[in-house]
Order: C-alpha cells, then sequence, then structure tokens
C-alpha cells in the first residue's frame, strides 16, 4: 500500500501456508475450468486442508486465456485474470475475456500479453498492467526451507481420506440420485452424518435423512452448522 512518500506492507498472512495448484494448458472452455475448480473444491473441503471460501479469500483463482483457431495447434496471445473470488465469477471473466479476443482476431486487431482483473459490478474484464514476452517468474530455492527428502516407506504409510469422486461413486452404487449426491458432496457434516447411521437400506434411510432431517435443519438455521442430533439415536428411531 502505497501514500506519499511511504510504502506500507501487509503482514497479516505471514506464516499461513499456501498451496498453489497449477494446471497445464488442457482446459478447453469455461464450463472445464469451473468443474476444475470445484472438484479442487470438493477435495481441499475433504481432506481437511481449508475450508475454501472463496469470497473470504480462502481460496482464490487466476485463470490464464488464450484462444487458437480450429484446426491450428498454436495458442495466441495470453491474457491472466487475476484474484477470481467466486465460481460465478469464474465463469463470467472466461467466457467474457474469450468473446473479447475472438473478437479482436476476427478484426486483425493485435493485443499484448497482460494481467486482468473482473470487474463483477460491470461483468467486463479491466487491464491492470501489461507483460513483456519475457517468463513472468524466476524460481529458486528458498534458503530459509531446508531440502526435503520423502522415501518411499513414507509414501506408502500415508493414507488419504476418501476423495469427492470415490464417495460420489459409492453413493451412484448405493442408488442415491445426483441431487442428494450433491448435497452429501458439498457439505461433509451431512454425509458423515448419514454414513453412521446404522441401516440394513442405505438408500431408504438417506430418502429419508433428506426428506426430515436435513428439512428440519434447513428450516431452523442449522444448515451450516453441527447436526444437533445423535446418530445412536437417530439409527433407533429409523430402525423402531
Amino acid at each position: 500500500m502505497h501514500e506519499k512518500d511511504l510504502t506500507f506492507l501487509n503482514y497479516n498472512r505471514s506464516g499461513v501456508p499456501l498451496i498453489e495448484i497449477v494446471s497445464s494448458p488442457v482446459l478447453h472452455s469455461a464450463k472445464e475450468a469451473v468443474a476444475y475448480v470445484e472438484a479442487i473444491r470438493q477435495t481441499v473441503l475433504a481432506l481437511d486442508i481449508s475450508d475454501a471460501k472463496m469470497n473470504e479469500g480462502s481460496l482464490r483463482v487466476d485463470v490464464n486465456i488464450s484462444t487458437r483457431k480450429k484446426g491450428t495447434k498454436d495458442l495466441n496471445t495470453r491474457i491472466e485474470i487475476k484474484n477470481l473470488n467466486s465460481i460465478s465469477n469464474i465463469e463470467k471473466a472466461i467466457k467474457y475475456e474469450f468473446d473479447y479476443q475472438v473478437d479482436c482476431y476476427e478484426k486483425n486487431q493485435e493485443f499484448e500479453q497482460s494481467t486482468k482483473r473482473f470487474d463483477e459490478s460491470k461483468n467486463i474484464t479491466i487491464l491492470m498492467r501489461s507483460k513483456s514476452d519475457a517468463i513472468d517468474y524466476k524460481y529458486f530455492p528458498d534458503p530459509n526451507i531446508p531440502y526435503i527428502k520423502l522415501n518411499d516407506e513414507l509414501i506408502n504409510s500415508i493414507e488419504i481420506e476418501e476423495l469427492p469422486y470415490e464417495k460420489e461413486k459409492r453413493y451412484l452404487d448405493k442408488g442415491l440420485n445426483s441431487v442428494q449426491i450433491s448435497q452429501l458432496i458439498n457439505n461433509l457434516e451431512y454425509a458423515n452424518f448419514l454414513d453412521h447411521l446404522h441401516t440394513t437400506d442405505f438408500k431408504k434411510t438417506a430418502n429419508i435423512f433428506f426428506s426430515e432431517i436435513v428439512s428440519y435443519l434447513n428450516q431452523n438455521n442449522f444448515s451450516n452448522q453441527k447436526i444437533p442430533f445423535d446418530v445412536n439415536q437417530i439409527s433407533e428411531l429409523m430402525q423402531w
């Protein structure tokens, strides 16, 4: 932050670990990009890495967009859009920038590689700064972080929780519908509660869970809180 002759540095995230995930240029539409981000969000939630709240900054997304004519391999000039804070804004920003780039090429108008931001009040991308053709980042070892050697024994000893796509397949195999599965994937409290109910008919139990318990929670504003029921008591009640 700059003010007159002074520069202020904000250290409010000092010491907070950051995971940066970089994809290859293999996503071909806004829908694919959104699905990719949703999968990442569900995974970090399932593994308790982060609360993944985009509006609070726990998860943010930068997108890089470039186009090419059908049948060609080389991509045209790349534009980066920084710090997108919601799934809907990711889709809107990509669609707007794609249309903008295609329009430029159809009119034989060139543009520089640059960084933009998304103005959600106008649903447009706005230039922040231009980039040269040089490599954007220079990577070098951090002198304060020692090298970490991960041997096979350590790697093989690590067990990972059930991932969202595995959970989705399990629920599909048990006969749940897509709406129910979506709610369970996006609400681990619901999923854990349902999975711990004692039942011989999972599908029937799930239907009761959603029609009675989830409905009650929603009506009484418990949707984002811990379920205020004992799983064993609910199991006994359902069996009765």
